[in-house]
């Protein structure tokens, strides 16, 4: 859902009309809004907001209007898309000249409706049905083997410790689903509190607890080059000076052992000739 800066977005509540004196409305109130970018809100909320990507935030034209106390888990109604794509979260403490904050449905949507068809009996239809998304995606291998067998990226863990390998698509798509964070770390979807490590001196990769906010981070980054197909492992400028770009390249071809359910993964001197080095991005209905 894109959103734009139009007047289109609409709050409901119960909460404070008037701080002082303290007023509090006997019916439902409702006001229009627009759409403020991440960059312009996290500048009234001195960069507090600034990294949270499953947040929104939204104004009235006249900054003497707004949500406030009492409000809080209240809807935000887009009335183009005809949808609900927020919750209010928080606001300035005077109810006036900032935007207010919201958690975003559509970012918290996976987490929302694994909560409600968990929770619920009978399960209401929404719990059978699959739906897009873009913030989750599979990393598929360009190399088809013999048995026209498709292969994605996906963490095999060894009691607590992990290597990365490439495993059929079909296998299980919940250990196969990755996202990119803000700093540019790759993610597991299985578990977002871990992220992909290159241990270089082993050939190697592993899943490690990501580093906080603010951290300075302890290994390289991975970045989709879509024109040449690869993941391209970035570790620093002297490493590309002295090896150039480097990918995430499979081992050893699938088609050797056909009976293999997964086989390993390292980096390598980027070939664009080699297709153990092609990838695509697939976001799969979730």
């Amino acid at each position: 859902l894109k959103l734009k800066g139009d007047g289109n977005l609409w709050v409901a509540g119960f909460g404070y009309t008037s701080l002082y004196p303290e007023i509090i409305p006997s019916r439902l109130m409702q006001l229009e809004n627009n759409f403020v970018t991440a960059r312009d809100c996290a500048k009234q909320y001195k960069g507090a907001y600034n990294s949270q990507h499953t947040l929104l935030c939204a104004q009235n034209t006249d900054p003497l209007k707004s949500a406030c106390f009492q409000d809080g888990g209240g809807p935000l109604y887009d009335s183009i898309a005809d949808k609900l794509v927020g919750i209010t979260h928080t606001g300035p403490q005077e109810c006036a000249h900032a935007p207010v904050v919201y958690t975003s449905i559509g970012a918290e949507f996976q987490w929302l409706k694994s909560t409600i068809c968990d929770h619920s009996d009978p399960k209401p239809d929404i719990c059978s049905k699959k739906f897009p998304q873009r913030e989750y995606f599979q990393i598929v291998s360009n190399y088809i083997d013999g048995s026209n067998m498709n292969w994605c990226l996906s963490p095999l863990w060894h009691g607590e410790r992990s290597e990365l390998t490439v495993n059929r698509c079909d296998a299980d798509i919940d250990l196969q689903l990755w996202k990119i964070d803000e700093r540019g770390l790759l993610r597991a979807k299985s578990n977002d509190t871990l992220c992909l490590k290159n241990v270089q001196k082993q050939q190697k990769f592993r899943m490690i607890e990501c580093p906080d906010e603010g951290d300075k981070l302890p290994y390289a980054l991975f970045v989709y080059d879509p024109m040449h197909k690869s993941l391209i492992w970035l570790k620093s400028e002297a490493d590309f000076v002295q090896y150039g770009l480097r990918a995430v390249t499979i081992m050893s071809t699938p088609s050797e052992d056909k009976s293999a359910q997964e086989r390993k993964v390292y980096v390598t001197k980027r070939n664009d000739r080699n297709i153990l080095q092609k990838w695509s991005i697939s976001y799969p209905d979730l």
